[in-house]
């Protein structure tokens, strides 16, 4: 996907994890975001993950 929709997904994302998102699944969401970036910059890089 373009990288401009991921930053939209992204701070929406954010938006809703300070409003109405209760706090154990704050965590989750984060961890899914950071998890889902650190493979995408892997992928990147060329190191041939997906």
């Amino acid at each position: 996907m373009p990288s401009w929709i991921l930053g939209l997904l992204i701070l929406v994302f954010i938006i809703a994890c300070f409003t109405v998102i209760p706090y154990g699944v704050q965590i989750l969401i984060v961890g899914f975001i950071a998890l889902a970036l650190f493979w995408w910059v892997r992928g990147k890089m060329g190191s041939g993950a997906p």
